[in-house]
């Protein structure tokens, strides 16, 4: 962002003079009775005294600075809005990666005996419901707090959420690590940490409260998806370089960044609100917004979304697990074979598969200019289907050899982009049905 008038910032509007002990309309550096520069500061030369004047000035600013109150000091520095957001960006990115920083473990917790870590039992459920039962503990918990935390945001504010969230996921971390030898007992901590795992919703929110245009709301929703996305991906990179140390011990880096992100947003983190925006260019609908939800609209856009993120997950993660795992891995380590694809292989493609959200990130802003968000979410359904049908007839009209592991791989990486690009079309569509007052409710 530069400092041209689309990116510049509106001042707090209840600011006065008085916060700041100057006198109004005299400009950021005027200087008062009590600051008088003398002559005798200049020795009797307009330069000197240009220079002593200078620096009076410079004393003085920074002395009321330091006595103006925090919230309205925030308001008036050049780019708080600019810091804002990659507080935001920080705390949704650290919520995503310490959320899921166990992802590729799972298919090993799950599997007793397998590894020292690994769950004496998982009854009643076996390998391929446990792998998902854990994962969807903290996915469901946190699709119960998003119905309520957006609608909660619009009233209380979007800060105290985001502080709240990743604030508690700290304790979650170290709760989960604390459970690690009880399956329930970790799937109950998973299901409490990711009641406060609705970082996103808030964040989309606060995107649209600050950005009221249109390509730059959409390119900056594009961008806090796809930095939850890749969030996914680095917490699995971060299990897997600690994969030595044990299968939990990377709860506690995510305990880490967590804290690391709640001291940036606390310090960097305001709150948004009518006049603190960026200034852009507005069409007549970004102005005035839509005066009512269009709830039949919206119940569509959900039910296609719900619909979306089930088909999505045909591709990842269940073409990973069971489908990939089993083919090429398990069923040779019941048979006593040397497998196609090793432990470490298989955490690797799960990881490094996710980083092609990149390219469905990058593909987003061109469909949606050509097609629409409604038309990239068919389109990219579509060639998700299409991938899935692939996956199964390779994984099960093949004979399992290095030479259809690999094809089956490369099918994975050039599906997976249109799968991301109809999971990021959903955030664009309800953002033209909501209100102003209604954003977090509504995303």
């Amino acid at each position: 962002m530069t400092d041209s008038k689309e990116d510049s910032v509106h001042p707090a509007p209840d600011m006065k003079a008085e916060e700041f002990e100057c006198e109004p309309n005299k400009g950021d550096l005027s200087v008062t009775a009590k600051d008088d520069v003398s002559s005798d500061d200049s020795n009797g030369k307009p330069e000197q005294f240009n220079k002593a004047l200078r620096k009076k000035n410079s004393a003085w600013w920074k002395d009321r600075m330091k006595k103006v109150k925090p919230q309205y000091r925030l308001h008036t520095e050049k780019q708080v809005l600019q810091w804002s957001l990659l507080a935001l960006r920080l705390g949704s990115l650290a919520d995503a990666i310490s959320g899921t920083i166990l992802t590729p473990n799972y298919p090993f917790l799950a599997s007793p005996g397998n590894h020292p870590d690994s769950f004496d039992t998982t009854a009643p459920f076996d390998f391929t419901a446990a792998t998902y039962f854990m994962p969807m503990t903290a996915m469901l918990a946190s699709a119960i707090t998003s119905v309520f935390i957006g609608g909660w945001s619009d009233k209380y504010g979007r800060r105290p959420f985001m502080l709240v969230c990743v604030g508690v996921s700290i304790f979650g971390c170290i709760g989960k690590y604390l459970a690690r030898n009880s399956f329930w007992g970790f799937c109950a901590a998973n299901f409490v940490n990711g009641l406060f795992s609705s970082t996103l919703t808030v964040a989309l929110a606060y995107v649209s409260d600050v950005h009221p245009g249109r390509a730059e709301k959409d390119r900056e929703i594009g961008l806090l998806v796809g930095l939850n996305m890749l969030g996914i991906t680095g917490g699995g990179i971060i299990a897997i370089l600690m994969q030595s140390t044990g299968l939990f011990t990377p709860l506690f880096f995510g305990a880490a960044l967590n804290a690391v992100a709640f001291i940036f947003m606390y310090i960097y983190l305001v709150e948004p609100d009518e006049s603190l925006h960026f200034e852009e260019t507005l069409d007549k609908e970004d102005k005035v917004g839509p005066a009512t939800l269009d709830a039949k609209v919206m119940s569509n856009i959900i039910v296609g979304a719900v619909f979306d993120n089930i088909g999505s997950s045909g591709l990842f993660p269940l073409a990973l697990a069971p489908l990939m795992f089993e083919t090429y891995y398990g069923n040779f380590i019941a048979a006593s074979q040397d497998p196609v694809m090793s432990e470490t292989v298989y955490k690797w493609i799960t990881m490094v598969l996710a980083t092609t959200v990149v390219f469905g990130a990058a593909m987003s802003q061109p469909f949606f200019a050509r097609i629409g968000p409604a038309g990239s979410c068919v389109f990219g359904n579509l060639v998700t289907a299409a991938g899935i049908s692939g996956c199964i007839l390779i994984a099960n009209e093949t004979s399992a050899t290095r030479s259809s592991f690999i094809g089956y791989v490369i099918f994975l990486f050039a599906i997976n982009p249109f799968t991301v690009l109809s999971n990021l079309s959903t955030g664009p569509m309800l953002d033209r049905l909501a209100p102003h007052d209604r954003r977090g409710f509504v995303q």
